[in-house]
C-alpha cells in the first residue's frame, strides 16, 4: 500500500452526517466563552470525540494500517463537522465573526515508509478538499446570551429540548418543524409538529400500557398497541392513552417517580388539540378557530418545549418500571 492509495482510501471514507455537526454545534454553544477561538476550539472538540490527528501515517507491513486510517478518518470527520456548525451558528445568528476567515483545519499529513533497522523514504500529503475558511475568532451574539430557547436552528433545537429518549422520526419531524417555521412556513410548520406530537403519544402509550402489562385481565396491551401504531384516528390515539393514564392506581409509583399527574396530561391533551385543530388547516375548505400566522406558531411551539419534556419524562420512567416486571 502506498501514500497515493491511502490519500483516496481516507478522501472516500470521510461522511459527514447531521448528528457530526448537531454534535459540533452543541459544544460551541455549551461554551460558557463569550469569546471563542475556533483554531483552539476545533482540537478540542475532535479529541473530545476521542480523535486527534496521527502525527504521522507510518506504512509498512510491520505496522497496522487500519488503526492509522481510523484516527485520522475521524481527525477529518469531526474536523469539518466543526466547521460546518460554525458557519451555520454564524449564518443563523447564535455568533458573530470577531476576526477574519481563516484556516483552523490542518489538512497536511506527513507519512514515513521508515521504522527502525530499516530505510525507506518519507513525504506528505495536502488534502485540500477538506480545508475550509471560517471565522478564526467568533464572539456569542449579544441577542442569544440570555438562556432563550432556540428556534433559529433545527440542531440547536432538538438538543435544547433533551428528549434522547424519543424515536428519530419523532426527531426528524421537530427538526422539519423549526426548517418550516425559519422560513416563515407556518401551515407546514404546525403540520410537522403535528406529526412529531402524534408519534409522542404513539411512544407514550406503549410504554404506558407496557408498564402495566400485568394487568392481563384488564388491558389487552398487545392489541392496544397495534391499535396505537395503526389507522385510528389522531383524536382516539390521544383519548386512550389519557384514559390509560387516569387509572392512577396502576401508576402510582410512576405518577411520583416522574411528578407527572393526570391533570398535567390533560393540560397536554387540551394543548394538543389547539395543535391538530391548527394542522387541520391544510385541508380544503376548513376554517381553522384561528389563522396560522408567527404569532401563533410560536406560542405553540413555545408550549411544544415543556409539553414533549414531560410526554418523555413520563415514558422514560414507564419504560424504567416495564423493565422491572
Amino acid at each position: 500500500m502506498d501514500s497515493t492509495l491511502i490519500e483516496k482510501i481516507v478522501r472516500d471514507s470521510v461522511k459527514v452526517t447531521n448528528h457530526h455537526v448537531a454534535l459540533a454545534k452543541g459544544f460551541l454553544l455549551n461554551s460558557t466563552d463569550i469569546f471563542i477561538e475556533t483554531r483552539q476550539k476545533i482540537n478540542e472538540f475532535v479529541q473530545q470525540q476521542g480523535y486527534s490527528k496521527p502525527k504521522q501515517i507510518v506504512i509498512h507491513d510491520t505496522v497496522p494500517i487500519d488503526p492509522q486510517l481510523d484516527q485520522l478518518r475521524g481527525y477529518f470527520i469531526f474536523s469539518i463537522a466543526f466547521c460546518e456548525a460554525i458557519l451555520s451558528l454564524v449564518n443563523n445568528g447564535y455568533f458573530m465573526s470577531k476576526s477574519s476567515y481563516g484556516e483552523i483545519l490542518d489538512a497536511n499529513v506527513e507519512w514515513t515508509t521508515v521504522v527502525p533497522g530499516s530505510g525507506g523514504h518519507s513525504s506528505g500529503s495536502d488534502f485540500e478538499q477538506f480545508k475550509f475558511m471560517v471565522p478564526t475568532q467568533l464572539v456569542r451574539s449579544f441577542s442569544k446570551r440570555e438562556d432563550t430557547f432556540p428556534f433559529g436552528d433545527p440542531d440547536v433545537f432538538v438538543l435544547k429540548l433533551g428528549i434522547p429518549n424519543a424515536h428519530s422520526e419523532v426527531i426528524e419531524a421537530l427538526k422539519d418543524t423549526i426548517q418550516c417555521f425559519k422560513r416563515d412556513l407556518f401551515h407546514p410548520s404546525i403540520l410537522m409538529l403535528s406529526k412529531a406530537l402524534e408519534g409522542a403519544w404513539i411512544e407514550l402509550g406503549i410504554s404506558l400500557s407496557k408498564a402495566v402489562s400485568s394487568k392481563k385481565g384488564e388491558i389487552p396491551t398487545e392489541e392496544f398497541i397495534e391499535k396505537l401504531k395503526g389507522q385510528d384516528s389522531f383524536v382516539w390515539k390521544v383519548r386512550e392513552v389519557v384514559k390509560l393514564y387516569e387509572k392512577q392506581d396502576w401508576f402510582k409509583h410512576i405518577k411520583i417517580a416522574s411528578n407527572i399527574d393526570l391533570n398535567m396530561l390533560r393540560e397536554i391533551q387540551s394543548w394538543t388539540d389547539i395543535v391538530r385543530d391548527s394542522r387541520n388547516a391544510i385541508h380544503f375548505g376548513f376554517e381553522s378557530s384561528s389563522p396560522n400566522t408567527y404569532e401563533k406558531a410560536s406560542v405553540l411551539l413555545l408550549n411544544a418545549v415543556k409539553n414533549f419534556r414531560e410526554m418523555y419524562k413520563l415514558k422514560e420512567f414507564s419504560d424504567k418500571e416495564s423493565s422491572t416486571n
